[in-house]
């Protein structure tokens, strides 16, 4: 093995300390010479030389070099004639305390004291071997971590890095004496990654008596942790490779077979941790103010900010294989074939209704959070042809001949379709009763019962009534969806499969699902709304001081439109979903839109919900394909799929191009690791903000708003033209409101924003 471990250290009033830790078993002087000297040829300047070893080594140490006047003035010769060298030993004993013994030569100076500075000198010995092999892995922007624990974070600790050289490897061992008992009769670790370290520490252990350590296993973290087998005793240890909390810890102390071990974390972030920890790197940032131990922070899933505002991947990591590489990227650029003919139907069929909005609940804005995307199903059964032949097509096909009740849910959508279905019913010559959700009791239906719902996105609401329709479950049920909203094939099928298991009758076999009509849509893709990051955007907006009255007064009309879209007066937002136009226009769709039917393009379009539920369809259909094992152009995976860029310069249209950046994820429109995406761009917004009014400029404020909230991520180099570009803030005033909230994201405080201390992802 490496017999020595050699580094410098810097403590107050002391510089350039040159450390030396002796981890052979035995003193090697003229190997040792040899090791110092090639030392001071990199850095002259030492005066005082700090050696370290296991109390084992001492008689040949002392015997060797330090009483030893003469081999000392060689190692100077050796050096330099008129060197000056205070040597100093620290030995380490079995219970892991230092005992010292020192030579001091310049005895005119002002004095190093060993016993006093050790803590920090083994401090500045494990800064150097954590931070030179990369114990700390930090993701890039696109990704972050998924760690064993099942927490999200930003940083991840591997301990299996500093594991690399056996004279380092040592020097933990020696300095992990003083964490562990004095014996030991068996090793589990959490990874084997640690082995080294556990052979090591017994190792030293043996030299300084004859107890044997039996055995040294891995239980293998967080997955091997129910199946593993036990059988600790008092002078057991367990070591755990890696902690941002004490989770681990507290499963182990726990679990059978473990009450008298001890169990130590080598490595722990938590400052208030529990458990015995060999290197805080808490607590080393706060001495030593050291980057590489900062913002050491982790997260449950719904709580990781990154998931939430889907600013990068979460990658798994598991046992002791990692892979840190930035995920590679696919470019897709959608066709007009990605808008099926489902999809371009249902366009076709109810367009005219503008029965497609956002941002309402259809409960009279009651829910906690207004949905994305809501369909109004009341104006559809009233007002729309081709819907009602939709309905009596159901009744004529579907409809069960037994039932006698139909059951509605509560919103307004479900009534008017179970009132219209009733009608038809009756039109075929049988009569049935109508019932909500909520007087249910109070009903006694005989022979079976039709349970009606407006519109679906998670199926939550269906799933409620069917646990309510329990004291019927000798009754075959029927449920009919006016307007099925699925994120997924996978996740609507076991919803369909969940409502039709019957256990309370199976002899009538399964329960039946029918939806009036179905369509794709990210109901659960957005961790949050573009329209709750333009609420922020606008707050942020809003602390510019030089903002001018009329961006001030536009943006807090914005503000009370998105609120009060969530109403039930309102009943959400579907002309003016999108921000306006430069020139104060709410932006239309022209006549060649490729993913509409060629009837459907006879006009210029204005209502902007349509075309975004078009957009938003055809982007999830691209995530997720309907049988698992065909390909998803825009798969969650860890090669990430992007929109390509171009994709905006085919489609020119602002509403298109507004469609796409408020629909996308943040991933497939993160170009900050792809110069050539990021240059298209950049060109694509230079150039609106050169001309911004110009019929192409359309949607620059929604780029402005893509960026400023995050969603749209390029290079600052691709960009770096805005920083000397402006916009005239009385002609364009929201515009340029929104360019300096960006201008200050990308290049720092101008004109007097007030922007909080938050990391660019750029």
């Amino acid at each position: 093995m490496n017999s020595f471990y050699i580094y410098r250290a810097d403590i107050p009033a002391h510089q350039n300390i040159l450390v030396c830790f002796i981890a052979s078993h035995g003193f090697d002087l003229v190997k040792f010479k040899a090791a110092i000297k090639n030392a001071f040829d990199g850095s002259p300047f030492s005066r005082e030389l700090v050696l370290i070893s296991a109390d084992f080594n001492r008689k040949e140490i002392l015997e060797s070099l330090i009483d030893q006047p003469s081999e000392i003035k060689k190692l100077k010769q050796s050096i330099n004639n008129y060197q000056t060298l205070n040597l100093h030993l620290a030995l380490i004993h079995s219970n892991g305390t230092p005992s010292f013994q020192e030579k001091i030569e310049d005895e005119g100076n002002l004095q190093f004291s060993l016993a006093k500075n050790f803590d920090k000198l083994v401090d500045h010995g494990l800064i150097d071997i954590l931070s030179k092999n990369n114990l700390v892995m930090e993701s890039s922007p696109n990704y972050h971590f998924v760690k064993p624990s099942g927490k999200h974070s930003r940083k991840f600790m591997k301990a299996s890095n500093v594991m690399q050289r056996s004279a380092e490897i040592s020097f933990l061992a020696v300095n992990l004496l003083k964490h562990v008992n004095l014996k030991i009769d068996k090793i589990y670790t959490d990874t084997a990654g640690i082995f080294p370290l556990a052979y090591e520490l017994i190792s030293i252990k043996r030299r300084f008596s004859d107890d044997l350590c039996e055995f040294i296993d891995s239980f293998g973290t967080y997955k091997g942790l129910e199946s593993y087998t036990f059988a600790g005793t008092e002078n057991t240890l367990v070591l755990i490779s890696a902690s941002t909390s004490d989770d681990l810890f507290n499963k182990l102390k726990i679990k059978s077979g473990l009450e008298q071990a001890k169990i130590v974390s080598l490595f722990g972030s938590n400052p208030n941790s529990i458990s015995t920890t060999f290197v805080n790197l808490t607590e080393f940032y706060s001495k030593y103010k050291l980057d590489l131990f900062a913002n050491f922070t982790s997260s449950s899933e719904h709580e990781c900010e990154m998931c939430i505002y889907e600013k990068s991947i979460p990658l798994s990591l598991s046992n002791s294989q990692f892979v840190f590489e930035a995920p590679k990227s696919e470019l897709y650029l959608p066709i007009a074939k990605d808008s099926t003919a489902a999809l371009r139907g249902i366009i076709s069929n109810y367009k005219d209704s503008r029965a497609f909005k956002c941002l309402y609940d259809g409960l009279d804005g009651k829910s906690n959070f207004a949905p994305e995307y809501f369909i109004d199903v009341s104006k559809l059964v009233s007002d729309n042809l081709n819907y009602q032949k939709k309905i009596n097509n159901y009744v004529t096909r579907s409809f069960p001949l037994s039932a006698d009740l139909i059951v509605h849910a509560n919103d307004q959508g479900a009534y008017d379709l179970a009132t219209s279905i009733k009608k038809e019913v009756k039109r075929l010559g049988k009569n049935i009763s109508i019932s909500s959700i909520d007087e249910i009791e109070a009903c006694s239906p005989k022979l079976g019962i039709v349970v009606v719902a407006g519109s679906i996105q998670t199926g939550k609401s269906l799933l409620d009534i069917s646990r309510k329709l329990r004291t019927f479950d000798q009754l075959p049920i029927s449920y009919v969806v006016g307007f099925a909203k699925f994120n997924d094939w996978a996740g609507y099928t076991k919803l369909k499969n969940d409502l039709c298991y019957n256990n309370g009758n199976p002899s009538l076999g399964s329960h039946q699902f029918n939806a009036i009509e179905e369509i794709m849509l990210p109901i659960n893709e957005h961790r949050t709304t573009s329209w709750d990051r333009e609420h922020e955007v606008i707050k942020l907006a809003q602390q510019n001081i030089k903002l001018s009255n009329d961006a001030r007064n536009l943006l807090n009309q914005r503000s009370l439109d998105l609120r009060q879209a969530t109403d039930s007066e309102n009943q959400g937002i579907g002309t003016n979903i999108f921000l306006q136009s430069p020139t104060k226009n709410d932006m239309k769709l022209g006549k060649t839109f490729a993913f509409w039917n060629d009837k459907d393009n006879s006009q210029v379009w204005e209502h902007q919900a349509t075309v975004y539920f078009t957009i938003s369809s055809i982007l999830q259909g691209l995530r997720y394909s309907k049988n698992p094992k065909d390909p998803a152009p825009l798969k969650s995976g860890y090669i990430l799929k992007q929109l390509d860029p171009l994709l905006f310069d085919r489609f020119n249209e602002g509403i298109i191009q507004a469609s796409v950046l408020r629909s996308a994820k943040p991933r497939e429109l993160d170009y900050s690791a792809d110069d050539a995406s990021s240059k298209i761009i950049g060109t694509l917004i230079e150039r609106m903000v050169e001309k911004p009014d110009a019929s192409t400029s359309e949607a620059l404020p929604e780029f402005l708003l893509a960026i400023c909230s995050s969603k749209l991520q390029i290079k600052k180099d691709h960009i770096k033209n805005l920083s000397v570009l402006n916009i005239n803030s009385e002609k364009y005033p929201l515009t340029a409101a929104l360019y300096d909230q960006a201008k200050a994201l990308l290049f720092g405080n101008v004109k007097g924003n007030k922007i909080p201390n938050e990391d660019i992802p750029f």
